[in-house]
């Protein structure tokens, strides 16, 4: 999912979150994704 994070940012998204199972390490992956 981190792969498509800057293609949703890019499409309007501001708001993005995981589901049961998201950790820690996933949240990190998504902020690296986006970070500019």
């Amino acid at each position: 999912m981190a792969e498509r994070m800057s293609k949703m940012v890019e499409a309007g998204a501001n708001i993005i979150g995981g589901c049961c199972g998201t950790g820690p390490d996933h949240v990190r992956a998504f902020v690296q994704a986006v970070r500019l």
